[in-house]
């Protein structure tokens, strides 16, 4: 009797042990989906830059946070290319955005408005930017994310006073530096802002990125994340559009059948 219950209670220790180490790779995983970029672009200083490859998931971007010459629109909206960007609700620290509650930037110092002259402002979406402090890094945050399922994501530089190379690091430690653009009449060499484009496959439920500058100020200025899993809601449309068709095409030869 005494062998048969420690017999029991070696294969209950095994399977906690086994429980245990599933739980903790699963643990080990989250947060570390690799992100493949691709090369940096120049923006256009127009909305087509803004892609839209399957369902939002969140579209956020600073704002207008100082209401001044340069940024004289109070805190609203900016809807890019048919993408709803949310505004940035706070100042410092880390900050959240407006109707995006699964997007979070945290380390950040303060945001800033683009130096006049600026040759554009992307549809309005770069004209400010959050920085880091002096050598210091942020990191943007997704949650919401559904394991097994493809993700985009793009990343937008703004005008900035000087060119601050800015990098974006996945978990992995791949990453791609983008240049913040400095127009005519800053100090620095002149650069055309650019955007990233990357995609992953969620194998945890949130994905953190760094974004950082070692020896200088790290810039952010918007970013947008799309389900690439999901179909684009003209695409639900269509398919909607043909069932309807279909049903009603069925209903109009059963009738013809039952004349």
């Amino acid at each position: 009797m005494e062998k048969n219950e420690g017999k029991f209670m070696m294969r209950k220790f095994g399977g906690w042990c086994v429980i245990t180490v599933a739980v903790g790779l699963a643990a080990a995983q989250a947060n570390a989906a690799e992100i493949f970029w691709s090369a940096p672009t120049n923006e256009t200083n127009s909305a087509g830059d803004v892609a839209s490859p399957g369902g939002l998931l969140a579209a956020v971007y600073v704002g207008c946070q100082q209401n001044t010459t340069d940024c004289p629109t109070p805190l609203a909206d900016d809807v890019v290319n048919g993408v709803d960007f949310g505004y940035q609700t706070s100042q410092s620290g880390t900050v959240g955005f407006n109707g995006y509650p699964g997007v979070s930037l945290s380390g950040v110092n303060n945001p800033g408005e683009f130096p006049v002259p600026s040759p554009g402002s992307e549809a309005g979406l770069v004209t400010q930017g959050d920085f880091s402090n002096l050598g210091a890094s942020m990191t943007f945050s997704i949650t919401g994310l559904i394991i097994g399922n493809v993700y985009s994501i793009q990343f937008f530089e703004p005008y900035w006073s000087a060119n601050y190379n800015t990098t974006y690091t996945d978990p992995l430690s791949d990453s791609v530096t983008l240049a913040t653009g400095c127009s005519t009449g800053c100090s620095g060499t002149p650069a055309t802002p650019q955007f990233v484009t990357g995609t992953f496959t969620a194998d945890g439920t949130s994905e953190v990125i760094t974004i950082s500058d070692p020896g200088s100020y790290a810039i952010f200025a918007a970013a947008d994340v799309f389900d690439a899993s999901a179909p684009e809601p003209q695409t639900i449309g269509l398919v909607a559009a043909g069932l309807m068709g279909l049903a009603f095409r069925r209903r109009h030869l059963a009738q013809r059948a039952n004349r």
